[in-house]
């Protein structure tokens, strides 16, 4: 059987790694796709969708699959198929399909009416990257995936309306703008109120009741950083509060404030204030900023 393994998995997105061997009977079979999903291949196959052409599928492209479309594989590598694959939950494909192409399907169960699309340097550097994090790294946190995900499902698919002049429209500057707003500000508020809580993207949508990629996108619009970004350094000021007010336990501080690990709060201070919190918290602070120039 082929081997499939979870990198990550929200109630927003899903996120796994797929590899199927030259020798399975699946190549010999028609398949069906379980889930919305968009795959990033990294070893070139033949697919043939039902009722579509056949396409080459290598790095230079992403496949689109509607949930149960039915389909099969054509082997041309010796490595056999392998991709990671991104699974979007619930109506997030439809919303995301509105947000960037004219055209948008009717079908409740097919939000995608492509099988394939450009993958842009870019966005394939940000797919390696994310599903590298997820396998070698220390876990992401719910937000970070997320907000990577979607965002990165946006981007392909506005690449591809661009690419066949099927932009869609946006609205009228005058009557978005208060609204987005006033949508940063209370996601700004929820954030700013609990940084420590676990935050995943599901849960900030449900509360200021916008989707997922238009929250991702207005959001780094006025703030020219992400969600995740934003609560990071909201985090990061506390615990500095913390460390100079003299916190001993910055294992305990760090999952207090949402981070995953002991060394992963580490790392995050030391990045962002150019010293780890234990050389703030045992140094002379006033010796230490007027070395440092910050004084």
């Amino acid at each position: 059987m082929p081997s499939e393994r979870i990198l990550f998995d929200s109630a927003t997105v899903r996120i796994g790694h797929f590899v199927c061997a030259p020798d399975e009977p699946h190549w010999h079979t028609e398949n069906i796709i379980n889930g919305t999903v968009v795959v990033f291949p990294s070893v070139p196959v033949r697919i043939h969708q039902a009722d579509r052409e056949p396409v080459l599928a290598d790095r230079n492209v992403v496949m689109y699959y509607n949930d149960g479309q039915p389909y099969r594989r054509g082997l041309l590598h010796d490595r056999g198929d392998s991709a990671v694959w991104i699974a979007l939950k619930g109506d997030h494909a439809h919303e995301l399909v509105r947000e960037c192409r004219a055209s948008v399907s009717t079908e409740p169960d097919r939000p995608f009416d492509l099988d394939h699309g450009p993958s842009p340097a870019g966005c394939y550097l940000r797919h390696q990257a994310l599903s590298h994090r997820l396998v070698h790294d220390e876990p992401a946190s719910s937000l970070l995936a997320e907000e990577a995900a979607i965002t990165l499902v946006r981007d392909l698919l506005a690449a591809e309306a661009r690419a066949h002049g099927r932009t869609r429209a946006r609205p009228s500057r005058h009557e978005t703008e208060r609204s987005r707003r006033r949508t940063v500000e209370d996601v700004r508020e929820l954030l700013a109120t609990d940084p420590g809580f676990a935050w995943s993207l599901d849960e900030i949508v449900r509360r200021v009741c916008v989707s997922p990629s238009h929250l991702c996108r207005m959001f780094k619009q006025q703030l020219g950083v992400t969600i995740h970004q934003y609560l990071t350094q909201l985090r990061l000021r506390e615990a500095a509060e913390a460390v100079l007010a003299g916190e001993r336990d910055l294992a305990m501080l760090a999952v207090r404030l949402g981070f995953c690990t002991h060394s992963h709060f580490t790392e995050n201070f030391r990045r962002g204030f150019g010293v780890p919190p234990k050389r703030l918290r045992d140094a002379d602070v006033l010796s230490w900023i007027a070395r440092s120039g910050l004084a």
